[in-house]
């Protein structure tokens, strides 16, 4: 994934990621539940300068960014 020069590589099954060429352990590593790819979005938020906050009412996760401009993501394709 990588956003406004800041870059994070994640593996699926694997709790190492590469974060602006650096290898980072995460705590819980990314998956794929019925086709769908799940990764730690409190992680890849903030390493992307975005923060991040539960809203207990609405049950909800918000990620915010401080610049009025939109966050722009962009992720590789993964060799099937």
């Amino acid at each position: 994934i990588e956003a406004e020069g800041k870059a994070v590589k994640l593996f699926i099954g694997s709790s190492s990621v590469l974060c602006d060429g650096w290898t980072v352990q995460l705590e819980a590593a990314p998956r794929v539940v019925g086709g769908r790819t799940f990764v730690p979005l409190r992680f890849v938020s903030e390493h992307l300068g975005a923060a991040v906050k539960w809203d207990p009412q609405k049950g909800q996760v918000r990620v915010y960014k401080q610049s009025l401009r939109p966050l722009r993501l962009r992720s590789g394709k993964v060799p099937g």
